[in-house]
């Protein structure tokens, strides 16, 4: 008996110190913001994944693993942890409004970040299943047909040559 008080004693003190800290899952989310537009992005970074991971089932969290998204995907440096928190935004959020962004966002960084074009056409293909109608359909479809060209073949080829004859005849002058 008494180990069963002593147990319903100490969470219910846990309960009460958890709830006399004031920190929610908004206020988390607020302070990750508030970092974020003062270009702390760590800070930030460290907000939004407390807020995820504490309360996942809040509506604050997915935002605040969108904008963990946004933040690795225009970091420079390690793409490897924006493609992590990607695939977490899908595999926490699919239903969301932003997962088609982030899908398309997916395949465009496999694609031109890291040219792991088999990753690519995978999620620009699974993008197309899903959300054929979506503004970004146009682009996905231009990137699965120019998937692994250079330059000159998706603009066409035979226009590289003649700009360079061109100035080769001109002796590179304007």
């Amino acid at each position: 008996m008494k180990h069963i008080l002593f147990s319903l004693f100490t969470v219910s003190a846990l309960v009460l110190l958890s709830s006399c800290s004031g920190r929610n899952a908004r206020d988390l989310y607020d302070e990750g913001r508030a970092a974020e537009d003062s270009a702390k992005y760590i800070l930030a970074l460290e907000k939004y994944d407390e807020v995820v991971n504490t309360y996942p089932s809040e509506a604050v969290a997915e935002t605040a693993l969108y904008r963990t998204v946004m933040i690795r995907a225009n970091a420079p440096g390690d793409k490897a942890l924006a493609v992590g928190s990607q695939m977490r935004f899908l595999e926490l959020y699919p239903k969301s409004q932003e997962a088609p962004k982030v899908m398309f966002m997916l395949a465009f960084l496999y694609n031109n970040e890291l040219g792991r074009t088999d990753s690519a056409k995978k999620y620009y293909e699974q993008f197309l299943a899903v959300y054929p109608a979506h503004e970004l359909a146009p682009s996905a479809k231009f990137e699965l047909e120019t998937l692994g060209k250079g330059p000159e073949e998706i603009l066409g080829g035979g226009d590289a040559p003649a700009v360079a004859s061109e100035k080769a005849g001109s002796g590179g002058q304007p």
